[in-house]
């Protein structure tokens, strides 16, 4: 059984300052909470600490997440052993059947999650076990179960998991993730549901599962993952997995924090995650930025569209959608050999004197046809080395 994840720690504090009027001592505040939450702390909660035998974990990190409250400005910076709301707060902005509905889902999902690794997830799990398991049920490739996971928070239900075995749609995948096709059929009413509850998953910060072939060609490889950001006009989501390799633990504040080998927080591993290099959050934000078009042919087949680096990656070029530029695999090839760079004033297409533009195919002379431009900054830094270069 895992730890009670950090957002479920904060939205119980929360719930319980509000419904005390907005202040209460750290040991009252603790005392009320196990009370209130006795029959739902894990058996890891309730288990001592390592340093500190007389103090359960969850007490221990209960007080870690008033902190993270603190710094952002929820909670009051007290020193007198009061946790109390934030001046001018408003109690009612916590939604508490919201939060209830929400914390259930999740621990229902964890729980999933567990039962799937004892069922031989990530890699190696036979396609009948994912029904029973709640993973996946039918041949649709968004599954829903809007049965268990629709509510008054979630009217079409919220997405459960993602069949991705690289055969319905040209999805792109890597290790750190999937840039997932939405539905496009005649079956409208079914596809926009299926679209809504994706988009209810990512609203939530719920965790979903992924799909994908197994090591072996029987079984099938379930990925726990998050929707990380959704694009509708291009159909598409950009789900993140995480647990594609090991993260370190938290940083404690003094020697007698609880250390804790390893986390198995959907929240927490999240956050960490996006602070990492990503090429396929990379290729999802500037297409989302730029439209999915070569800025320079104005092919518009996505799958050979590619986000080209103007500070090239090798050079330690940042992954902020204004350091990138919509190219087809061909123009972007070009680009990194050097062919071709573009004028930072003018966004001029401008190629080396060897090389033919004729037969390159470009026929956008500038960037301006874009919605959004480039970064100057990156486009001078572009030019500059190229210009050495000639």
């Amino acid at each position: 059984m895992t730890l009670t994840s950090h957002s479920t720690l904060r939205d119980r504090l929360l719930t319980y300052l509000a419904g005390v009027g907005g202040s209460s001592t750290r040991a009252q505040a603790l005392d009320a909470l196990d009370v209130l939450y006795a029959g739902q702390w894990t058996t890891e909660d309730i288990s001592p600490q390592n340093t500190r035998q007389f103090e359960t974990k969850w007490r221990n990190r209960v007080s870690f997440e008033r902190q993270r409250l603190v710094e952002r400005g929820v909670l009051q910076a007290r020193s007198d052993g009061v946790w109390a709301l934030a001046d001018g707060f408003d109690p009612s902005r916590i939604d508490l059947p919201r939060l209830a509905a929400r914390n259930a889902e999740i621990r229902r999902r964890e729980d999933m999650w567990v039962a799937a690794k004892a069922a031989g997830a990530p890699d190696d799990i036979l396609p009948r076990a994912l029904e029973p398991l709640h993973l996946r049920a039918g041949g649709r490739g968004i599954y829903v179960d809007v049965a268990t996971t629709k509510s008054a928070i979630a009217p079409a239900g919220v997405a459960v998991s993602f069949l991705d075995l690289g055969q319905a749609y040209a999805n792109e995948r890597n290790v750190h993730g999937v840039i997932y096709r939405l539905p496009r059929t005649t079956r409208e009413g079914r596809d926009q549901a299926e679209i809504t509850a994706t988009v209810r998953a990512y609203e939530l910060a719920m965790p979903v599962f992924v799909i994908l072939p197994g090591a072996r060609p029987a079984s099938r490889s379930v990925r726990r993952a998050v929707v990380e950001s959704v694009d509708i006009a291009r159909g598409s989501v950009l789900i993140t997995f995480l647990d594609d390799d090991p993260l370190p633990p938290e940083p404690g504040n003094d020697e007698n924090d609880e250390f804790e080998l390893v986390i198995d927080d959907v929240e927490t591993r999240w956050q960490r995650r996006k602070a990492r290099p990503n090429q396929a959050r990379f290729a999802f934000a500037v297409l989302q930025r730029y439209g999915a078009r070569c800025a320079v042919c104005d092919l518009d087949a996505e799958p050979v569209i590619e986000a080209a680096h103007i500070r090239a990656k090798a050079l330690q070029g940042s992954d902020d959608a204004r350091n990138g530029i919509p190219l087809c695999s061909n123009h972007h090839r070009m680009y990194d050999a050097g062919w071709y760079a573009f004028e930072p004033l003018t966004t001029e297409v401008v190629f080396r004197a060897q090389q033919n533009k004729g037969q390159s195919r470009v026929i956008r002379s500038n960037l301006s046809h874009l919605p959004l431009q480039p970064s100057r900054k990156a486009l001078e830094d572009a030019w500059e080395r190229w210009s050495a270069t000639s």
